[in-house]
């Protein structure tokens, strides 16, 4: 927040995107009008590039809240094989 470019670039995870080493999942709704679907896409390109691991989920018809059961159950069921592949049970 703000217009200080230093502290935004400083600030911004898409600009690290380089330093980050860790797996990443990416969920968004592409109906989402709280944060546009285009920043998801835009990580998920970012972290492609530093091979820290990367998924995105997109939710069709869904907005930021993911308010649809079976989309709701489906991220859910997402999160948990994430954690599991990537933390162990």
């Amino acid at each position: 927040v703000g217009s200080d470019a230093e502290v935004l670039k400083l600030g911004s995870p898409l600009k690290r995107a380089d330093e980050i080493s860790v797996p990443v999942l990416l969920i968004h709704g592409e109906d989402d009008i709280n944060v546009n679907v285009r920043h998801s896409k835009k990580m998920h390109k970012a972290l492609k590039k530093s091979k820290s691991g990367v998924k995105l989920i997109l939710y069709d018809d869904a907005a930021h809240g993911i308010d649809a059961q079976s989309d709701r159950i489906n991220m859910l069921d997402e999160i948990g094989r994430f954690v599991d592949a990537n933390l162990g049970t």
